[in-house]
C-alpha cells in the first residue's frame, strides 16, 4: 500500500461513527481518519476507540485497492490499445508495401511484354527483310513477265546481259525489283525511239553504255 493516497472519499457511515463520540474527542477522531485516508498513518487508538475506526479503516482500504486495480487496469488498457494501434499501423504499412511491391512487378511486367514484343518485331521485321533478297530473273522469267504485261519494247537477252555488267546496280544501289526495272527499261525504249523518229519499237540497243539504267 502506498505511503500517499492524495485522496479519499469520506462517507456519510465515517460521520455516523464519530458522532458516537463525546464532541471533545471526535476533532481528534476526524483528523485521525483524514491522516489515515491521505497518508496511510495508524493512529493511536486504544479501547472502543480501536473497535470504532476498524470499518472505517477497511473502507478506506477498499478505495485504495479499487484505485490501485482501476489505475493499472487503465495502463493495460491503454498498452492494449498502443498494442492494437501499433498492430493496425504495421498491417497498414504492409498493405501498402505489398500494393506498392504489385505494382512494381506489374510495371516490370509490362516493360518486359512491351521489350518482348519489340524485339519480336524486330527480328520479324528483320525476316521479312531477309525473305526479299533479290534473285536475278531468267531469260523465260522476264520473257513471260513482257508477255503478262504486254511489253513490246524489251529484249530479255539484252536487258540481262546488261545488268550482269554493272552487277545488277540501279545507279549506285543494288537493285530491290528487276519488274519495276523491266517496266522502265519498256518506258525508254519507247521513249528514245518515238524521239528518233521510228515507230518500228527496235529491241535492242547496240551501245549499252549509254544506258545508264
Amino acid at each position: 500500500m502506498s505511503d500517499t493516497r492524495a485522496k479519499f472519499q469520506f462517507y456519510e457511515t465515517f460521520e455516523n461513527i464519530v458522532s458516537l463520540l463525546p464532541t471533545d474527542e471526535q476533532l481528534r477522531f476526524y483528523k485521525s481518519i483524514v491522516r489515515y485516508g491521505l497518508f496511510a498513518e495508524q493512529p493511536s487508538f486504544v479501547g472502543k476507540d480501536i473497535a470504532l475506526f476498524q470499518p472505517i479503516k477497511e473502507a478506506i482500504d477498499n478505495q485504495t485497492t479499487r484505485k490501485v486495480k482501476n489505475t493499472e487496469n487503465g495502463r493495460l488498457g491503454g498498452l492494449a490499445k498502443s498494442s492494437k494501434m501499433k498492430q493496425n499501423v504495421a498491417s497498414s504499412s504492409k498493405s501498402h508495401e505489398e500494393k506498392r511491391k504489385e505494382e512494381e512487378e506489374k510495371e516490370n511486367s509490362d516493360s518486359h511484354e512491351s521489350s518482348d514484343f519489340e524485339k519480336s518485331q524486330f527480328f520479324s521485321q528483320s525476316s521479312n527483310s531477309s525473305t526479299k533478297k533479290f534473285i536475278k530473273p531468267t531469260v523465260e522469267e522476264i520473257r513471260a513477265f513482257c508477255e503478262e504485261k504486254n511489253l513490246l519494247n524489251v529484249d530479255a537477252e539484252s536487258f540481262i546481259d546488261f545488268y550482269e555488267s554493272k552487277g545488277w546496280l540501279v545507279g549506285k544501289s543494288k537493285m530491290k525489283d528487276w519488274r519495276a526495272s523491266v517496266r522502265n527499261w519498256n518506258r525508254r525504249n519507247n521513249e528514245e525511239s518515238k524521239a528518233a523518229g521510228n515507230s518500228s519499237y527496235p529491241t535492242e540497243f547496240p551501245d549499252y553504255s549509254k544506258r545508264e539504267a
